[in-house]
């Protein structure tokens, strides 16, 4: 089949108007397709999180990696809790494409004073050169502080070993929880 652009569409038997191009070049239509994804859905402050990210080119031939040897570059962008975007075209934000799994990979430490909270990112595609653009789905994750010891609550990450005050047990044969706040051994 044939394939041509008109006003940033494709068009031909498989494509119809409604399929749009990233970039639409000498009459091909060059459709970019990015998944993104973290490695949990929830991290403590001080925690790394690991994002990645598949980007595969799609043309009438089909579809191949998109890779820096065609000048792809992909970034973190992050959306904080309180709806400040940073991450977009800023270099510091950049995954590295690695080249045994096909992704492109970046993984960060979540500063100790980074808004806890529910985060939202997405994957930027772009090709140096060219007005080539494409965004991943957005996806969350929770970002929340470290428990504290002391505070009379027995939290996630506690227990009777690492927080006797918060979480004291009793026989725990017996069905009681033994992470329960106020109960002793």
């Amino acid at each position: 089949n044939e394939f041509y652009c008109l006003d940033g569409k494709v068009y031909d038997a498989t494509f119809g108007p409604e399929d749009g191009c990233n970039l639409c070049k000498w009459g091909v239509c060059i459709s970019i397709k990015v998944s993104l994804w973290a490695d949990k859905s929830e991290y403590v402050l001080g925690d790394k999180i690991l994002l990645t990210a598949k980007v595969v080119k799609v043309t009438k031939d089909g579809a191949t990696p998109f890779t820096p040897k065609e000048y792809a570059e992909v970034y973190g962008v992050f959306i904080t809790p309180s709806g400040k975007e940073t991450g977009k075209g800023e270099k510091g934000n950049l995954l590295k494409y690695n080249p045994n799994s096909g992704y492109y990979e970046r993984t960060e430490t979540i500063e100790k004073d980074v808004e806890p909270g529910t985060w939202t990112a997405y994957a930027l595609v772009t090709q140096k050169g060219t007005s080539l653009s494409a965004n991943s789905e957005k996806i969350e994750f929770k970002i929340v502080a470290p428990p504290v010891c002391g505070d009379s609550i027995c939290d996630k990450g506690e227990s009777p070993y690492t927080c006797p005050s918060d979480c004291r047990c009793t026989d725990s044969d017996n069905g009681v929880n033994p992470f329960e706040k106020g109960l002793t051994y």
